[in-house]
């Protein structure tokens, strides 16, 4: 369903977690097997929508050739620096729970479903937060003069 291998493996691993998980929510045991390819269809379908927002938000760029890195100028670490900053202060105004469900995300890069094992909150709740948490980031920042 995915088209890719190691996409299918991870969502394998995924689909077998959920089962172990929810497996006192199954109510006919001569249900289980639908009731597994339910769960893995929705986990594929879930990845194939992520990868097309993903596709929609963010462009391949091409590689530097080996030897062709540059470091940063003054400037641009000053710049970035700048951006931490602003980025901190902005996070420190939200909630423990927001706050903790957006660098889980971002800075830790986990999916929605190990956050909540983690937090103990849903998985959707915890993707309608951090959804939540964004146009409000962005504002914050751009009130500090940075641009999106």
């Amino acid at each position: 369903m995915t088209g890719d291998r190691a996409l299918a493996d991870d969502l394998l691993q995924q689909v077998f977690l959920q089962a172990f998980r929810d497996l006192d929510t199954l109510r006919d045991v001569g249900q289980a097997r639908a009731w597994l390819f339910g769960v893995a269809h929705h986990r594929c379908l879930d990845a194939l929508k992520a990868r097309r927002r993903a596709a929609l938000h963010f462009q391949e760029s091409p590689e530097l050739p080996e030897g062709e890195s540059r470091a940063p100028t003054p400037a641009e670490d000053i710049d970035q620096h700048r951006r931490e900053r602003a980025l901190e202060a902005c996070l420190g105004e939200l909630s423990e729970e927001v706050r903790a469900a957006v660098i889980l995300r971002f800075h830790d890069q986990m999916t929605y479903e190990a956050m909540a094992e983690i937090l103990g909150e849903k998985a959707a709740t915890l993707q309608a937060r951090v959804a939540r948490a964004m146009p409000v980031l962005r504002r914050c920042l751009e009130s500090k003069g940075m641009e999106p």
